[in-house]
Order: structure tokens, then C-alpha cells, then sequence
């Protein structure tokens, strides 16, 4: 057969009729020939595929967008409609199965997976038609849920004939697809959403239910096959009915050849030589939708069709495709922000992060700081027993704005017990302040407190007064301040205790003052000055009008009064286990490959929030599960609050520090029934925690209450 020569002016330039040169049916082919061909001059490349009859246009480009589209999927970038370039950390994703046509083909009898969803797949409530959310009518859920069976029968199967650490990443890869499969199944069954949501969860739930399915198919048939355990023996039209991929080199070609997965070899024009190629056609168009969803998806990653990141950036999304706003979005790293409010001859604007932009890949990180609490003066006459009967550091000098009677308040005192405003404490958490060991914080931690929501001793310690002044303007503020922290991007840093001092004191400068800047004197008049300056902010940007004190309160009742409290140790709680986690968790990723580090890293971040979850039996940082009932750990069941308890226990053994001797007990399947010995382990569990605060940031920390 005579060899095609390149022509002298310059590269070759291939037509349809050039590449049918060296055809020949009954010669067999290999897998550098092609039972179809198809041309690409833009980049002038020829793609063949001897296991094909139709080409699917190729991914080309080094700066793809990512993005999701009206679907919920990602247009011809997603591998679960669309093959991709194939990426040997991924090898399972050329065995996505294909959608289903025809009676014959695999899965067929599930092809409701592949359905695109519209209003008509979903049942709605009188109320939730008005908001038009909804959920998966039944007939439809019955069908996911055979689905959904298929893949869990196999899964079961797996684990019991797979043993051994060898196979212990593949069961961490598949566990964490079925868990989020299980995640976005609960989510179109129980939660009525918007179309608009629940395309993108059905869209994820399909993308686990595929993934399962291609991982166990690698596993099972395809990895047997390369390592030649069970050659294929089918001829080339029995290959499997899944997506394959674009390969590039013969390397790849020639396994995805020999194990019966369906590829194109894509190659440059000067590649081409003599092979047999049968058939030139065009490239078959996806047919996947490529329209903006309304409204638009960011774009999520911008590189290669075949990269690692994007295939991580696409398993994050997928993990975290029904997430709320991270509450580590609402934490800031010390040293690396200036004060909220600056003030240097006039008032500016809230000062500028000076941490440069993040990569948008790691945006959700939390923060290292947690609120820093800072032994500060309440101004009491009196010595309640919240009052430390302590020396107060006579012989330091003091602000002339301080009463020379006030007492230093005892930070590592509860909240007064018999105070009628004061929410009960869990037992099992009373004292444990107390019995922090002060010489493990680290010097640099000391540093003056700053939490999210008011610290709920800044309304003791002073007269009743002073507090019903403190709880009215809370009752005001509260849900403006609750509204801006869900809302805030990037977050709304914590306040210190000063200026939220002033804000609860409606301690203002007044607006109309001459000299206001000029008269700033100390730290007060500064805090003041700041209050003021936050409050007016929050209240202009989501309750224009309203004053920033209330016009003529009412008495806040003891039943009110202790809900306010409670929900503000619950919030400065939740908040500060979070931090805490962050910085003292040894079993966060910390090393591999970009991607591997991103997938490992989406996973960990999903498992630690949904233990945080259980913690507190839902809700979120600034959400209380219940207004009305004790929920989680503060549970007044004993076997639900172990529920709570043990999430709280499994989140803290990752923990640097010495674990107490008692420690181990929270494994026993018995405890549910022993509340005493359970008590014990709790209140074990409270002083690690208690401690492992105090040591990283030099203060004790907000404890829970309950009603």
C-alpha cells in the first residue's frame, strides 16, 4: 500500500477522501485505525474510534468554564453526559453509563434517571404552590428508589467479596458518593424547594447514582481485564455501553482496546499514516443543554477539559450542592484584619481585609481565630456572686472614666444560677470553667474578646435596670444583626465586648454633635463611637427607617428573657466549636496533589459539618434548631441527648490533646441506657473541650444553655 506523503509547501492539510485512502472492511482493525473518522481542521486533528460508530465533538480548549447550566450539569465539560479526555487519577469515569435508548441497552428500565425535571415531576403543598417549592411526586420517587436499590445491592455485594486494606480507597470513594447520593435522595423527598434547586440536586443525585455504578464497573470488570485476569473476548460491537473517553496517546488506546471500553484516539494531522479507517463523518453533536440556568451559576473552575482540578471542582460542588453559607465564611484570622470601623480623624468606611483574595477553590475555609474574651470591668456597686472574690489588680492604673468601685467580673464563673433570667445549664457542664487549667494557654493567645452575638454575661453582674435596658435593645437589634450575619459575604467579623457594651447601653454619641470626632478620649467614647457606626450600617443596609433604638420597649418577660439568653450561649457556642475545630482538628487534609487535596478536603469539610449538625440536631451558627424545646446535646431525653453528645465526642477524638481516662466510653452500645455513667463521660467531654478552648486563645468559652 503506498504511503501518503505530506505535501513540500507546508503541513499536511487531510481531507475526508485522504483519510479513506487505506480503507479495507475485511482487514481487522486495531486500535489505531478507526471504524469511523471525523476531521477537526480548527486544530488540525483527526479522531478515530474503531469501537464506535458516531464521534462526539472533543472537549478541546485549555480555558473551558466550568459552570452549571439550566440542567443542573455542566454542558459537554460534565463526564456524566459527555466523554472527557481521560485522566488516570479518574480512571472509572469512562464507565459512566450511557442513556439508555433502546430495551436492550443497560438500564434501560431506569431511564427516569436521565430525566430532565420540570414543574410537572413535582407535588406541592396549597402553601408551597404559593412559593413554588415543592417535592418529587411519589410515582417518581418509586422509581428513583429502584434505582437507587440497584446500586446499593451491588454495593453490599462489593464490600462482602472486598476485603482487605487494598481496596480501602475505593470503599472511601465509593461511601462518599452514596453518602451524598443519600443526601440529595432525602433532600427532592422531604425538603419542598424551588425548580430551581431541586434540577440541581436531582442533577447530583444522578451524578452519584452513575458514579457508583462506574466505580463498581471499573472494579469489578475493567480493572480484571487489565491486569488480564479476564481478557475481553467479545468482538468490537460488544463493547460496553458506557461513556468512554478521548485518549491521546497509544498507551491508553490500546488498553481502553483491549478491555473493551469504548474510545477516540485523537491525534494531529501529521499522524496520520496508514491506517484503516472505514468511515468519515462529521462530529455528532451532544445534545446537551448548553443554556444559562436563570439565574446564572458562577463558574466554578476555568482550565482543561481533562484536568484534576476540574474533576474535583465538580465533586465539591457535588458534596456541597445543597450547603447553606459556611458558617467558617463568618470568621476572620487574627492579625489579618483591622478593626471594623477605623478611625483616624473621621469616621471611614469598614476597613478592608487585608488578606489577599483567596483561591475561589479554598473560599470556604474557616477562620483560625475564635472570640478572645478579655477580663473586663461591669459596673456594679455590688458584689454579686458572679463577682470573683479576688483581688481586681490593685496598682494598675485605670481609665478616669472607670468607677473606683467596680469589680472585675470572674471569667471562668457561670452565668448566677439564681438569677430569674438565667437559663438552666446542662448539669453535667456546671462549674467546668472552674476547672481549667490556666497555665495551659499559650501567652500570644491572650487577646481581648470578641464574639458573634453578645456574650451573655455582659447582662449580669449590674443592676436589673441596666439589664432590662440591655435585653429591650438586644430584642431590637437582634433580628436586623442575625439577618446581616446569614447574609453578610465574606462574613461579619466578631465585635469586641466594649462596643458591644455600648450598642446594648444605647451608649451613642449624638449624631448632631459639633466636635463629636474631637471629643473621642478613651477607649469608651471609641466604642461608643463604633456602636453607633455599626448599628446604623446594619440597620440602613436591611431595615431603612427603622432608629437604631427602640422607640418606647416594653419589659422583656422572664420567659422571653431567658430564650434571648439562651439562644445567644447557643449561637456564641456553636460558634466557637467551629473555630475551634478548625485550628485543632489533626485529621483535616493537609498533603497531596492539588486535586486530591480539593476532593479529600470537600469530603472532610462535609463530614465535620454534618457531625456538627447532629451536635445541635440541625440549624446553622446563627439558626437555633428549636426555639421552643431543648434539641441535640442539650436534650433533656437522655437517649436523645447521647445522639448530640456522641456527635460532639466523634468531631472532639480528632483533637490534638491529651483525652480524659473516660474517653473511650462514648463507644459503648450501652450507654444509652446508663444516663449516669453517660453523665460522667459528658462531663469529661465538657472540660476537654472547655480546656483545648482556653489553651489555643487565653480565655474560657461561652457554654451552652438550655431552657
Amino acid at each position: 500500500m503506498r504511503r501518503y506523503k505530506e505535501p513540500q509547501q507546508g503541513l499536511l492539510e487531510l481531507q475526508p477522501e485522504i483519510l479513506l485512502r487505506n480503507k479495507d472492511k475485511n482487514s481487522p482493525l486495531t486500535y489505531a485505525d478507526g471504524a469511523v473518522g471525523c476531521l477537526y481542521p480548527l486544530t488540525q486533528e483527526f479522531v478515530t474510534s474503531p469501537t464506535a460508530t458516531e464521534i462526539p465533538i472533543p472537549p478541546f480548549g485549555s480555558t473551558r468554564d466550568l459552570y452549571r447550566r439550566a440542567d443542573g450539569l455542566y454542558g459537554e465539560d460534565d463526564p456524566i453526559q459527555h466523554p472527557q479526555p481521560y485522566n488516570s487519577r479518574f480512571p472509572y469515569m469512562p464507565c459512566i453509563p450511557k442513556e439508555p435508548h433502546d430495551p436492550q441497552e443497560p438500564y434501560y428500565p431506569h431511564q427516569f434517571m436521565w430525566t430532565q425535571i420540570t414543574k410537572h415531576h413535582l407535588d406541592f403543598t396549597s402553601q408551597g404552590a404559593a412559593r413554588g417549592e415543592g417535592v418529587l411526586k411519589s410515582i417518581y420517587l418509586a422509581r428513583i428508589d429502584d434505582a437507587i436499590g440497584i446500586v446499593n445491592n451491588r454495593m453490599n455485594n462489593w464490600k462482602t467479596t472486598h476485603h482487605g486494606e487494598k481496596n480501602d480507597s475505593i470503599l472511601s470513594l465509593l461511601t462518599g458518593w452514596e453518602n451524598n447520593l443519600e443526601v440529595c435522595y432525602t433532600r427532592v423527598k422531604t425538603i419542598s424547594s424551588s425548580l430551581y434547586d431541586t434540577v440541581r440536586v436531582f442533577a447530583e443525585l444522578k451524578r452519584c447514582w452513575l458514579t457508583m455504578i462506574a466505580i463498581l464497573d471499573y472494579d469489578e470488570k475493567i480493572y480484571p481485564r487489565i491486569r488480564g485476569l479476564h481478557p475481553f473476548q467479545g468482538p468490537l460491537s460488544n463493547t460496553e455501553f458506557c461513556m468512554g473517553a478521548f485518549v491521546w496517546n497509544d498507551a491508553d488506546a490500546l488498553q481502553f482496546f483491549k478491555v473493551g471500553l469504548p474510545f477516540y484516539y485523537v491525534r494531529h494531522y501529521n499522524q496520520f499514516d496508514r491506517q484503516n479507517i472505514i468511515n468519515v463523518k462529521s462530529f455528532q453533536p451532544s445534545g446537551v443543554c448548553t443554556v444559562a440556568a436563570n439565574p446564572p451559576y458562577s463558574v466554578i473552575y476555568t482550565g482543561q477539559a481533562g484536568s484534576d482540578d476540574k474533576f474535583a471542582a465538580i465533586y465539591k460542588a457535588s458534596v456541597q450542592c445543597i450547603s447553606g453559607p459556611s458558617p467558617f465564611a463568618n470568621m476572620h484570622l487574627p492579625g489579618q484584619y483591622q478593626s471594623s470601623y477605623q478611625l483616624s480623624g473621621g469616621l471611614s468606611s469598614p476597613a478592608q481585609s487585608s488578606i489577599p483574595a483567596q483561591d475561589p477553590l479554598r473560599s470556604q475555609l474557616p477562620s483560625a481565630v475564635g472570640p478572645i474574651r478579655k477580663h473586663s470591668a461591669a459596673a456594679s456597686t455590688s458584689k454579686p456572686s458572679y463577682v470573683r472574690d479576688r483581688p481586681s489588680g490593685a496598682g494598675k492604673s485605670r481609665s478616669k472614666v472607670q468607677n473606683a468601685t467596680q469589680q472585675q467580673r470572674d471569667v471562668f464563673a457561670d452565668l448566677p444560677a439564681d438569677h430569674r433570667f438565667v437559663p438552666t445549664s446542662p448539669s453535667a457542664w456546671v462549674g467546668i470553667k472552674k476547672l481549667i487549667d490556666p497555665k495551659t494557654v499559650k501567652s500570644e493567645s491572650k487577646q481581648k474578646l470578641k464574639t458573634i452575638v453578645p456574650d451573655p454575661s455582659l447582662f449580669f453582674g449590674s443592676d436589673d435596670n441596666r439589664l432590662m435596658s440591655y435585653l429591650t435593645q438586644w430584642r431590637h437589634v437582634r433580628p436586623i444583626w442575625l439577618k446581616h450575619c446569614r447574609s453578610s459575604v465574606p462574613g461579619q467579623p466578631p465585635v469586641e465586648n466594649g462596643i458591644w457594651r455600648k450598642a446594648l447601653g444605647q451608649q451613642f454619641f449624638r449624631g448632631d454633635e459639633e466636635g463629636e470626632i474631637a471629643r473621642i478620649e478613651n477607649r469608651q467614647h471609641q466604642d461608643a463611637l463604633e456602636a453607633k457606626k455599626l448599628l446604623l450600617d446594619i440597620f440602613q443596609l436591611h431595615s431603612p427607617g427603622t432608629p437604631i433604638k427602640p422607640s418606647s420597649p416594653d419589659d422583656v418577660s422572664i420567659t422571653e428573657a431567658k430564650k434571648l439568653i439562651r439562644e445567644l450561649s447557643l449561637i456564641n457556642f456553636h460558634y466557637q466549636l467551629v473555630t475551634l475545630d478548625y485550628l485543632v482538628d489533626t485529621s483535616r487534609p493537609r498533603t497531596g496533589t492539588s486535586a486530591q487535596l480539593t476532593i479529600s478536603t470537600a469530603d472532610h469539610d462535609q463530614s465535620r459539618n454534618t457531625l456538627i449538625s447532629n451536635i445541635f440536631a440541625g440549624g446553622d451558627v446563627f439558626t437555633v434548631s428549636s426555639e421552643t424545646s431543648d434539641q441535640g446535646m442539650l436534650a433533656s431525653d437522655w437517649a436523645v441527648r447521647i445522639v448530640g453528645l456522641r456527635a460532639l465526642w466523634r468531631l472532639m477524638d480528632s483533637w490534638s490533646g491529651e483525652k480524659p481516662t473516660l474517653w473511650n466510653r462514648g463507644a459503648d452500645g450501652n450507654l444509652h441506657k446508663m444516663q449516669k455513667a453517660g453523665e460522667e463521660w459528658e462531663r469529661a467531654l465538657a472540660l476537654f473541650y472547655a480546656q483545648t478552648y482556653y489553651t489555643q486563645f487565653g480565655h474560657p468559652p461561652v457554654l451552652p444553655t438550655r431552657l
